[in-house]
């Protein structure tokens, strides 16, 4: 069960193929600018403060293969809380802030509060607040400016790609030319070669409406998918968490 509630926020993905230094016509894709392409995708951005959502989800990896539903609830750059269901009945909760995360389980009755560690322990990747918050809003992990990218194609969509890939990873986008919003983000991890890849099916209001994440770590492969089925924008929320008495603290190997 923890796996399952630490999957749901996991994110970022992969393939590797070598950007053009120049975008050129590729069937219907017209010559524009990484600078610009960037700044388009921007301004597919939602401008709001907070987003609740009904969310339906199905996991499998080499172990096992659950269907699950959840509750969303975000306040951007502050919090993000999650309320997991199987068969109507609430199982797990977490609740992340910038510096802390905070889970429990009722299956096996265990609870964790730390750090990042209970994402990266699964994953295998480092991943802070602000990138799983854009995970799940269907923005670029990570915040860059449009003269740090090049453009390439990549069959019918715009890629982009760091002009100087990091040392530890490299990172590729895939945006729509239609309408500019994220298709997918990508990651390599260049020191443990573990490959991520979140697809962005469908966008509606400025908000993903699926998210497909497939995960390769250690030969092992990870799939969640997840539909958002009603979303709600600048409510006002609750995140109440607090974890039940007689629950085992669990700890991750560093």
């Amino acid at each position: 069960m923890r796996r399952l509630v630490v999957i749901c926020w996991l994110l970022i993905g992969f393939t590797s193929c070598k950007p053009k230094k120049s975008m050129t016509d590729a069937g219907r894709l017209k010559n524009i600018s990484a600078k610009k392409i960037w700044k388009n995708n921007k301004a597919t951005f939602g401008d709001y403060k907070s987003v609740s959502a009904k969310v339906k989800g199905k996991f499998k990896n080499h172990k096992t293969t659950a269907g699950f539903t959840l509750n969303l609830r975000m306040e951007t750059d502050k919090v993000i809380w999650i309320s997991i269901k199987k068969l109507g009945f609430p199982v797990a909760k977490l609740k992340i802030t910038p510096n802390k995360v905070m889970f429990y389980e009722k299956v096996k009755r265990t609870y964790f509060v730390g750090g990042f560690s209970l994402i990266s322990d699964f994953i295998g990747t480092t991943l802070d607040f602000n990138q799983l918050q854009n995970v799940l809003l269907g923005r670029p992990v990570v915040a860059l400016k449009g003269n740090q990218l090049v453009a390439g194609a990549f069959m019918d969509d715009y890629r982009l790609s760091l002009k100087k890939q990091h040392e530890l990873y490299e990172l590729f986008f895939n945006i729509n030319p239609v309408d500019f919003t994220l298709k997918k983000q990508q990651l390599n991890e260049m020191s443990s070669s573990n490959t991520m890849e979140v697809k962005y099916p469908k966008f509606e209001h400025k908000i993903p409406r699926k998210i497909e994440v497939r995960v390769l770590a250690k030969s092992k492969k990870t799939f969640l998918d997840l539909e958002y089925k009603s979303v709600q924008f600048n409510k006002e929320l609750r995140f109440p968490f607090s974890i039940p008495k007689g629950y085992k603290k669990i700890s991750l190997k560093k």
